[in-house]
């Protein structure tokens, strides 16, 4: 489902990108907690966004990346 939410936000649709990178994110933090080879996920993420190269896809890769965050403390 994070993947689904990522690809949606990579459409670029003006308006709603970053709240589909937000969901990425959440779903991601779910995935994560469940199995930590989820972790992978993030990483592809991440490749996406340097063979992109685009500061909306920055913004978006921080923020899936921060709302991760809080679930990797626990």
């Amino acid at each position: 489902a994070s993947g689904l939410a990522w690809l949606r936000a990579a459409q670029e649709r003006p308006g709603d990108g970053m709240r589909w990178y937000g969901l990425a994110g959440v779903l991601l933090a779910g995935a994560v907690m469940s199995k930590y080879f989820a972790a992978l996920l993030g990483f592809a993420y991440l490749v996406d966004v340097l063979r992109r190269r685009g500061t909306k896809a920055f913004g978006g890769l921080a923020l899936a990346y921060a709302c991760v965050l809080p679930a990797h403390a626990l």
